[in-house]
Formats: C-alpha cells, structure tokens, sequence
C-alpha cells in the first residue's frame, strides 16, 4: 500500500475516534468494528452507521459519497463500496471536524441520480452540494477540542 493510503486511512481512523466521542455527548452511540473481516462480514459497526472524513468539503462545500473502489489502482474492476456495500449500514455520517451530516444509506442511494458522478483510479461515487446535504440530511455542527 502507499503512502497516501495509509495517510488517508489514518486521518480516517482519528475522524472516526472524534465522530464517535463527539456524537456520543448528543446521545448517539457507535460501536465502530475494526477488522477488516469483521467490516465485510457485518460492517463498519454493530449499530449501522458508517463513518467518513471528507478532508476536501470546507474547500469545495461538496461531500464525496463514494459507492465503488478497488484496493489497488492495477484492479481491472471496481467493487461495490460504501452506499452501494451489501452490509448492515443504515447511516452514514460524513463532513469534517467543524461539521458533519448523517444520512440514511436508502436517501444517499436516491439521490446518488441527480449528482454528479466522480471517478478516480481507485473510487467511483459522486459530489453531494452542500444545499442538497442540508436539505436531505441532519446537520451537525462540531467543535474540535
């Protein structure tokens, strides 16, 4: 794996340890999984919510909601990733330290229609405006500590 991977993955890591501090004092309780047998087999945690830093959002106010991936970018194929995953996930929490929205899985899937789409060498998925992320999610505003 390179370095921007394992980069990503950590930054990814330390937003979920935030996120699931943070949301526990609203009353919101995660109970994130970190095996990676354990994400496949059940999913991202025992209670459905998926969690995902999206580094770019102040910049660009789109969220990235990814839906498929391959693990290395010399795959001849992507697979089905976070909405689109078979797996027990019924929400998905996503934004930055200063703010995140949480989204059913079913409504990111209907929606997925009318965004735009984005691809790179390892991810599809497509760009969620803020508007429409206010309109078809719950707003938090976050304080990082």
């Amino acid at each position: 794996m390179n370095n921007n991977y394992e980069i990503c993955y950590q930054q990814g890591i330390n937003y979920q340890d935030y996120i699931v501090k943070t949301l526990y004092t609203f009353g919101i309780i995660i109970i994130p999984l970190s095996s990676k047998q354990a994400q496949y087999t059940i999913g991202e945690s025992l209670t459905g919510h998926e969690i995902k830093f999206d580094a770019k959002f102040e910049i660009t106010d789109n969220l990235y909601i990814e839906t498929h991936e391959k693990v290395n970018a010399t795959n001849l194929s992507f697979i089905r990733s976070g909405i689109l995953r078979e797996d027990n996930i019924l929400f998905y929490i996503i934004g930055n330290y200063s703010e995140c929205y949480i989204f059913t899985k079913n409504t990111l899937k209907t929606i997925a229609q009318t965004c735009h789409k984005v691809e790179t060498q390892t991810s599809q998925g497509f760009l969620l405006p803020r508007k429409k992320a206010e309109m078809f999610g719950q707003h938090i505003i976050l304080k990082k500590n």
